[in-house]
């Protein structure tokens, strides 16, 4: 069966493609020529930006002319726009493993999640410019891998992170400032809406992607994220990073994809991307591949690709 995987340059597309190059034939795109998941994959081709307008009828050409069957996304622009046209993929017997258009809306803006649980033990406090409890955090509203993120201890430090994030991002929530131990939680749900599996991996060192992460289970922490993604009523992958302090869990943000840690959560005995497809084609995991290893450990490194210029890719969709 052939997969077709976008975002082929970021550390979930590279995790994924890894992951189903055993399994399956994976057509790989990006918009960039030395995105390292091209030379990864069994195929790979140059595409349009998500921005772009036609970038869904590049995609959908692209996936009929390969015979990909199903569709795996790992960019946050383009999940929206998918949903959006995912009738399309499917009268074309191609299925995109995405959530609906009314999830992605909600936990893509960081602002409307926080609104959305404010009532609830995990919700976590937010301010307006005028009215801040410091120290507190400021961030884009919408996810930019890490990008953004500053912590304020008065107005003028408050000031000027607002104005860089709406010089380079647009808007930004301002929150408070959680300390404690940061869990980002690795998840999949069916088409039903309903979760299968939660692994929550505590982060060691990160910056804007977890270099060294640890798999611990922690009931409280699956519960919370159970709730969440539940209620969002989330398809297909999903990542919730929150924070933890004594018994206090506290949602930090929601990314209705696959995230750059996925590696570490396919080597504990849960294969995600496999998963993924497997219940998206109807078929409901065995109870022994939703164990996984506790306490398992991960540290990264970078490794690197080499290629003549004869040989870098330059097939457009």
């Amino acid at each position: 069966m052939k997969v077709l995987v976008t975002g082929a340059g970021g550390p979930a597309g590279v995790c994924v493609i890894k992951s189903l190059r055993t399994r399956y034939r994976v057509v790989a795109t990006d918009v960039d020529p030395l995105a390292s998941g091209l030379y990864l994959a069994d195929d790979a081709y140059l595409t349009r930006s998500a921005e772009d307008p036609k970038y869904v009828s590049e995609l959908l050409r692209l996936a009929k002319r390969t015979r990909a069957r199903v569709l795996l996304p790992t960019v946050q622009e383009e999940l929206g726009l998918i949903a959006r046209n995912r009738e399309r993929f499917e009268r074309a017997g191609i299925i995109p493993i995405v959530s609906d258009e009314r999830s992605i809306v909600i936990a893509s803006d960081k602002l409307r999640t926080y609104r959305r649980f404010r009532d609830r033990p995990y919700g976590p406090r937010t301010f307006s410019a005028r009215r801040v409890t410091f120290p507190a955090v400021v961030k884009p509203t919408r996810s930019r891998g890490g990008r953004g993120f500053a912590l304020c201890r008065n107005r003028i430090e408050l000031k000027g992170a607002l104005s860089e994030n709406r010089r380079l991002f647009g808007r930004s929530v301002i929150m408070e400032y959680l300390p404690g131990t940061e869990y980002s939680v690795y998840g999949l749900s069916g088409p039903d809406g309903r979760p299968r599996v939660i692994v929550p991996l505590q982060r060691i060192q990160a910056a804007a992607e977890s270099k060294k992460a640890q798999v611990v289970h922690d009931v409280a922490i699956e519960r919370v994220v159970r709730e969440i993604v539940s209620e969002l009523r989330l398809r297909g992958p999903w990542n919730v990073q929150v924070m933890k302090s004594g018994s206090r869990v506290t949602l930090i943000e929601v990314n209705p994809r696959f995230a750059g840690t996925t590696s570490l959560v396919i080597a504990s005995g849960i294969d995600l991307p496999h998963l993924a497809i497997q219940l998206f084609l109807g078929r409901e995991p065995a109870p022994k591949s939703l164990q996984y290893r506790d306490g398992l450990f991960m540290t990264r490194y970078n490794e690197e690709i080499f290629r003549e210029p004869g040989r870098v890719i330059r097939r457009h969709a």
